[in-house]
């Protein structure tokens, strides 16, 4: 997910990045041609319209969590967790 507090400009070199999500080496799941950080960006106006709809108006100050692409996905009996990214490079994660 990404965090946006309050430096709110928008990046002069927007990049496409694929994305894939693997546990113990196997992908479960892959994204591509995600649009950085525009994707994420774009969907803040469906939470304004969606929190509209019950009278909770976001305000100025207010963070927001953009969140993630996809559904979240249980680690379970997973032990290592990665992350590759063709424009911002790779993460990986153990767990015991």
């Amino acid at each position: 997910g990404v965090i946006l507090g309050s430096e709110t400009k928008l990046p002069k070199d927007k990049r496409e990045t694929d994305l894939k999500l693997i546990y113990d080496k196997e992908i479960v799941d892959t994204w591509n041609d995600k649009k950085w950080p525009l994707d994420m960006l774009f969907e803040v106006d469906w939470l304004v319209k969606e929190q509209a709809k019950s009278n909770n108006y976001l305000k100025k100050g207010d963070l927001i969590l953009t969140g993630a692409y996809g559904f979240p996905v249980p680690i379970n009996d997973k032990k290592l967790v990665e992350v590759t990214s063709s424009a911002f490079g790779d993460v990986k994660a153990t767990f015991d």
